[in-house]
């Protein structure tokens, strides 16, 4: 009893830090991608992905609609690296654009091409950015 007793009482500890944790790790999550993204603009390598299937089950009710990519790129050594399934999300209203075989452009690291990022920007990261919470000020 005397445990329990220990844990409840030092939860108005353990909530903020975990709190606090969470964030720092958001943070330094979103400045490791800023960083590669920022490496990857510095030595591109610009190659074509190819939509392979707009994925059963969508769109969901929201209009956004997940779409499966494949890609090749050369390695440094001569070789073909062939990245397959990679999934990014769209508008339904921009599903006409996008149909099964057309490419889609993808930057990549000349010097590590495992390293890339699709030149479309993932309709989910879009909404997120516009989104404007209830203590926020209408956008003019």
């Amino acid at each position: 009893m005397e445990t329990v007793t220990l844990i409840i009482k030092s939860m108005h500890y353990i909530i903020p830090v975990a709190f606090v944790g969470i964030i720092i790790y958001t943070m330094i999550k979103n400045k490791k991608t800023d960083k590669q993204q920022q490496t990857i603009l510095n030595d591109p390598l610009y190659i074509d992905a190819e939509i392979l299937q707009v994925v059963p089950g969508t769109p969901s009710a929201d209009g956004i609609v997940n779409i499966r990519l494949k890609y090749q790129y050369p390695l440094p050594n001569g070789e073909m690296m062939v990245q397959d399934n990679v999934l990014t999300a769209i508008e339904t209203m921009d599903l006409f654009k996008f149909q099964k075989g057309l490419p889609i452009p993808v930057i990549c690291l000349k010097s590590d091409p495992r390293q890339n990022m699709l030149k479309m920007r993932n309709i989910l990261e879009v909404r997120l950015e516009d989104h404007r919470w209830p203590w926020q000020k209408k956008k003019q």
